[in-house]
């Protein structure tokens, strides 16, 4: 579990920026050039009042637009040179909005901006902003138990709905690739892991070996899956225990 969780959260920037200060001029945004970007490309976008940098979802950075009709949310690659397929937000983007009109709770997507030839020089999508809670502590100590065990239902019923999907009548089958998925995924962790080490670890060395040696079987079956499915990537509405 330790392992898959590293891998799951180690950064993917092969050449990271030096300076921390330069870290963040690389993440700022012209919010004059991108009022004008998005007005062609939104209807109804309005005038952008302010733009404000959420504080999680550092791999992929996020920010919140308020304009003078509403508020939208803008998720944008990292600056850097990048692992390849990782932080792919055209990913995110056409998921959802395949997923929209399904049982599965997500955002309503408006825009993907899959060139760097635009204002912030590298590919970002704009949704809709959705209030509600996230729960940082999986405990949820802020409930009772009985709304605990709402909530955590909801997770088992939204990854349900998941996983009963038919890729094909809602447009992903050609999606991801069929067939040999755990050794696909775990020649993709390993790569991953040996290109952003520091060092070499023998125990995790031992586990990759494990790992590689104990592959189960495929059994054919084709599924859409969460790559990092879990409480605090969640949306509750703000009283009760629905995913939003």
């Amino acid at each position: 579990q330790k392992f898959f969780a590293m891998l799951t959260e180690v950064s993917l920037v092969l050449k990271p920026i030096e300076s921390h200060v330069e870290l963040m001029k690389s993440m700022d945004i012209d919010k004059t050039k991108l009022n004008s970007y998005l007005k062609n490309h939104i209807s109804d976008f309005g005038e952008l009042i302010s733009i404000d940098k959420f504080g999680t979802g550092q791999s992929n950075p996020t920010y919140k637009l308020k304009t003078s009709t509403s508020i939208f949310v803008l998720r944008a690659k990292p600056p850097g040179i990048l692992l390849r397929s990782a932080h792919a937000v055209d990913r995110e983007y056409r998921v959802m909005k395949a997923l929209k009109n399904t049982e599965v709770a997500v955002p309503e997507v408006f825009f993907l901006a899959d060139t760097n030839d635009n204002p912030l020089g590298r590919m970002f999508y704009v949704m809709e902003y959705l209030s509600g809670r996230i729960f940082w502590d999986p405990s949820i100590p802020e409930l009772n138990k009985l709304t605990r065990k709402r909530v955590y239902n909801s997770m088992c019923q939204i990854l349900a709905d998941l996983h009963s999907l038919d890729i094909d009548k809602i447009g992903l089958s050609e999606f991801g690739k069929p067939g040999n998925y755990f050794a696909r995924q775990t020649d993709r962790w390993v790569k991953q892991y040996r290109l952003s080490r520091l060092s070499e670890e023998s125990v995790m060395e031992n586990v990759i070996a494990f790992l590689e040696s104990n592959l189960p079987q495929d059994d054919g079956q084709i599924s859409l899956v969460h790559g990092d499915y879990r409480l605090d990537n969640m949306i509750f509405e703000g009283n009760g225990s629905k995913i939003v």
